[in-house]
Parts: structure tokens; sequence; C-alpha cells
């Protein structure tokens, strides 16, 4: 049932994601002709408004595989590891000092030395990995 969920949301994600990029192709080639900056204006205002479904979309995946890694892995039953997972889940991908301060939050007490060996622990497992992009910031595996 989980799987199903998660991967309906990935195909409505894919199909968002499709659509900001012919909405922005769309008004690129508007600007570009000068004749309809107002149907520019318009497209720009539609890809808003697809933009905010993407994100509550994307953070449905993250919660999705949040759960799914929760109920596999028994090495991840320990409190810090399910703080940071959920952590990652709500957040979307995040640097380690975000985490400790997001930790301490939810915790009362974070030391970074500690979350850094967990993130490193639970990377090691399968269960993290570092997103793409500049910085270190992990993403939770789907």
């Amino acid at each position: 049932m989980a799987e199903d969920a998660g991967q309906r949301l990935g195909d409505v994600d894919r199909k968002l994601d499709a659509i900001m990029k012919r909405l922005d192709m769309i008004e690129q080639v508007l600007l570009l002709s000068g004749e309809y900056p107002f149907l520019a204006s318009a497209v720009r205002g539609m890809r808003r408004g697809v933009a905010l479904y993407s994100e509550p979309i994307k953070a449905l995946e993250r919660l999705t595989a949040a759960r799914k890694l929760l109920r596999q892995r028994a090495a991840l039953k320990d409190e810090l590891s399910q703080t940071i997972i959920g952590i990652l889940a709500l957040k979307g991908p995040q640097n380690i000092s975000q985490i400790t301060r997001q930790v301490e939050v939810v915790r009362g007490k974070a030391s970074r030395r500690i979350v850094r060996e967990r993130l490193k622990r639970l990377a090691e497992t399968g269960a993290l990995r570092e997103a793409a992009g500049s910085g270190h910031r992990y993403e939770i595996v789907e």
C-alpha cells in the first residue's frame, strides 16, 4: 500500500516537473518574441501556481521513504536515528549544523559530534546519502 502511494506520488511529481519545464519554455518563447508580454506574465503566474504543489508532494515522498526505512531497518530503532530521519523527511536535505539545531529543538539537547557520527553510521547502512550540490548535506535514500 505504502509503495503504491509512493509510486503515485513519484508519478505526480514527474508530471508536475514536466509541466513546469513546458511552462518555462512557453514563457521564454513569449518573452523573446516580445509580442505578448501579458501572456508571458500569465504563464509565469501559472508556473508559480504549479510550483505550490511541488514542495508538498516532495515532502510526502520524503515522508513515505522515511516510513519505509523505519519499518525495514532494525538499526534505525534508536531515538536519535528516528529523530534525524524525521527531520530529513520533513525538511529535505540538510547539513550537519541544521540537523543538530533541529535535533536540539526536538530533544532539548544535541551534540554536533554525536549527530555527525550518527549521520555517518546511517549513511554507511544505506539509509542516508550525501545530497547533490554544494556542501555536505544529507538526504533520505528512497
